[in-house]
């Protein structure tokens, strides 16, 4: 609780906000602390914290299960996946918390892994059991949205190298496996996260697009940038800057109309081909363009998506932004301090959708 006794006022005051009114937080809990909070004493102390903070949670990150920060993350952050019944549990668990903690008239969202890193995916027995996991979280959010009248919907995230990447896939799973239980599928939809479209191939926002026109609801939007490598010279700062052992950093070597995938940046550094653009999976505070040494950050399909939200402001009502590896940036392009890059990213993002 310390990290919203400290760092949120802080925040707050940094972006001149105004304290008298409520302030939407987004939350990440793992597995230990959904276990500590699930119908305990300590939720209830929670909650009133909140109310007299004058906060409220309106989105969990349940896409991380366990550690994810300061030891090694990489594709165990995928682990469990869908087809295990602990990730189902876990996501109920969390819901059942946000339950709790979300105002009466939010929809709420729990973004959650998707369906599995891709090459553990081996047999179709295990898409099976990925669909049965995914119908019956969504079952419970059904139950826990007749028994307490609070909507949460489950919001699948798409990234690099699992086995939905791209919107074409997960559309083409929804309507195999999803889309024929009319009940339960208003409880599925996507967290769209903008860093993670900047790997797929065709125009920006064209995601967005693709989900409207499938009736899947967009349930979730991360706002977040990618990492780009243009040219041969920026190329060779990434080994001493970005090259480091806590996050999985897929790499896509861009080539024309196509790209060559690479499951981390060292593998890319190994083998790929400098002369042509890469971008890196590697979140970058959203309000940097220029970096160093030619290196930028790669964020058409926020910018696309932006300008959606401002005309279709409708198209989602949860919204979060997501710079989670902030930790491991260059001092070079940190600010001075995480609460002033949280607030300049809010800033930044606020007057994009308001102008």
């Amino acid at each position: 609780m310390n990290i919203f006794q400290n760092d949120i006022p802080r925040i707050q005051d940094q972006m001149n906000g105004d304290k008298s009114q409520p302030f939407g937080l987004g939350l990440w809990l793992d597995a230990i602390s959904v276990n500590e909070l699930h119908n305990t004493e300590k939720l209830t102390e929670f909650k009133k914290y909140l109310d007299e903070s004058n906060y409220y949670a309106f989105t969990v990150n349940a896409f991380p299960y366990g550690s994810f920060h300061g030891s090694s993350v990489k594709n165990n952050v995928y682990s469990p996946d869908w087809t295990t019944d602990e990730r189902r549990d876990y996501t109920c668990k969390v819901a059942d918390i946000l339950a709790e903690l979300i105002p009466a008239g939010i929809t709420g969202s729990i973004s959650t892994v998707p369906g599995s890193y891709k090459e553990w995916i081996t047999q179709a027995e295990q898409l099976d059991a990925i669909a049965t996991n995914i119908l019956q979280t969504a079952q419970h959010l059904k139950e826990l949205h007749q028994r307490t009248g609070k909507k949460i919907l489950l919001s699948i995230e798409m990234e690099p190298d699992c086995l939905w990447e791209s919107p074409d896939e997960f559309i083409d799973f929804y309507q195999k496996y999803l889309s024929a239980n009319k009940q339960l599928k208003e409880y599925i939809g996507v967290c769209y996260d903008t860093c993670h479209q900047e790997f797929v191939l065709g125009n920006p926002g064209d995601g967005l697009r693709k989900f409207r026109d499938a009736n899947i609801v967009i349930s979730k939007i991360q706002l977040s940038a990618a990492l780009g490598a243009p040219t041969p010279e920026s190329k060779e700062l990434l080994a001493d800057n970005f090259s480091e052992e806590v996050y999985l950093h897929q790499t896509r070597e861009f080539n024309s109309e196509s790209m060559v995938k690479y499951p981390d940046l060292p593998n890319a550094l190994a083998t790929g081909n400098r002369s042509n653009p890469w971008v890196i999976h590697f979140h970058i505070p959203v309000y940097l363009t220029e970096l160093f040494g030619g290196l930028n950050t790669a964020k058409s399909e926020l910018e696309a998506v932006l300008e959606i939200i401002q005309e279709h402001p409708e198209i989602c009502s949860n919204l979060e932004i997501e710079t989670y590896t902030y930790a491991v940036l260059p001092e070079v392009i940190k600010a001075e301090s995480l609460e002033a890059s949280i607030a300049r990213e809010y800033q930044w993002i606020i007057d994009r959708i308001k102008n």
